[in-house]
């Protein structure tokens, strides 16, 4: 539904969870190739049996153009504190909800996930000790995708472990002195 789309992928106004099926219908009409259908979980989120059994139903109205399913997670680290990766037994019973079609992809490692994103904020936060850098200059000296950097440096503002300065329209972030 339309508050979910909002939640979990936060599209520009113009985008709404009915523009989304009508344009899915569309291709399913005109395209003759095989169409998979990515459904991002979240715990506490859309992990819950009502959901599952909406997304059946969205499927179901779509036809018989889905040819896979695949059920994925928040791999990547995420800079929003709400994301939470969903226990594999809500996995197993959504996969189990949807049928034959629906694959869960990825490995759902909890520990992973939150060692790889502690390391990504212990890099950032150690280029900001050495001294202040702009956004993008973070993202590309550490290989990250600007996005991901966005969201965990207003992680990192949050919570005070950096500051920022401007300087000629500029933000530039630094981690402060002890």
């Amino acid at each position: 539904d339309n508050r979910l789309l909002k939640k979990i992928n936060r599209p520009c106004r113009e985008i709404s969870f009915d523009k989304n099926i009508s344009g899915l219908k569309k291709l399913l009409n005109d395209f003759s190739g095989d169409i998979w259908l990515e459904i991002m979980i979240l715990e506490g989120i859309n992990d819950d049996l009502d959901s599952a059994y909406m997304f059946k139903n969205t499927i179901e109205d779509l036809g018989e153009g889905i040819k896979k399913i695949h059920l994925n997670t928040a791999v990547r680290p995420s800079g929003e504190s709400y994301i939470r990766l969903p226990k594999p037994e809500r996995l197993k019973e959504t996969k189990g909800i949807l049928g034959k079609k629906a694959h869960v992809i990825g490995k759902v490692s909890y520990k992973k996930y939150n060692r790889e994103l502690v390391k990504i904020e212990k890099e950032i936060i150690e280029l900001l000790k050495r001294r202040p850098v702009g956004m993008k200059d973070i993202a590309s000296s550490l290989g990250l995708n600007l996005n991901e950097v966005i969201k965990i440096i207003n992680k990192l503002l949050g919570v005070g472990e950096i500051k920022y300065s401007i300087n000629e329209n500029m933000k530039y972030y630094f981690k402060p002195k002890e």
